[in-house]
């Protein structure tokens, strides 16, 4: 499997840290987020939100039978209550599709209340960035996570479905010693359920998302 059951369930009983951060010219910071959007495709699929802030992550929100409307407006709504959100990564495949072009479309409207994020339309599919290594980009994320929990730095919220997701998501080294995630579909006809929580998680840790110095604290307070 991609991540041992022990490394989770460690990661799970960690105490989350402050989202603030001590400033040594004085003051405290807001430690800035990303977060992901699977979208449900059909069926019993959900659409989930995972947030990260470093190597913490929780669930933010998990919903049955929403379409692109209503979930890009739900990320509007916690991108304005949560101005520390400086990314936005979406599942740009089938039916999410449609949801980072709604998102950019409500930024780009006059008199918008969605503040100015930067949106990452992710398709798993698509080439990985270390494609020499990694079959594709969701294989390439959900390794980059798997490091995360092997580091042991890894808080996680205490979600059970993302937990026997996690541990049970398996891969494969295949003839050119590239790693291949088992498929959504592959995965969904061994278990019997889609692993929408454990993919929202790994989208967070896409390469795609890189975090520059000026980019790793806000203010909070003076």
């Amino acid at each position: 499997v991609v991540v041992p059951r022990k490394a989770i369930v460690e990661a799970m009983a960690r105490v989350f840290p402050d989202d603030t951060a001590v400033n040594p010219r004085g003051g405290r910071y807001l430690v800035p987020a990303t977060i992901a959007v699977d979208v449900a495709r059909f069926g019993e699929d959900s659409t989930v939100i995972y947030e990260r802030r470093g190597n913490t992550a929780r669930r933010l929100w998990r919903a049955h039978g929403r379409d692109t409307m209503a979930v890009a407006g739900k990320v509007g709504q916690l991108c304005k209550a949560d101005p520390s959100i400086q990314v936005v990564v979406v599942d740009d495949t089938g039916v999410g599709g449609g949801v980072p072009d709604r998102l950019r479309e409500e930024q780009n409207a006059p008199l918008s209340p969605m503040r100015p994020v930067r949106i990452v339309a992710f398709n798993g599919g698509e080439r990985a960035k270390r494609d020499e290594r990694y079959f594709n980009a969701i294989t390439e994320a959900w390794m980059e996570l798997a490091l995360a929990f092997r580091d042991g730095k890894m808080a996680l919220d205490d979600n059970r479905a993302v937990l026997g997701q996690l541990a049970s998501r398996r891969y494969a080294i295949q003839g050119d010693r590239r790693i291949r995630l088992e498929g959504k579909d592959e995965y969904k006809k061994r278990a019997g359920a889609s692993p929408d929580d454990a993919d929202a998680l790994a989208m967070c840790w896409t390469p795609l998302v890189r975090r520059g110095p000026s980019q790793l604290l806000r203010m909070v307070e003076a």
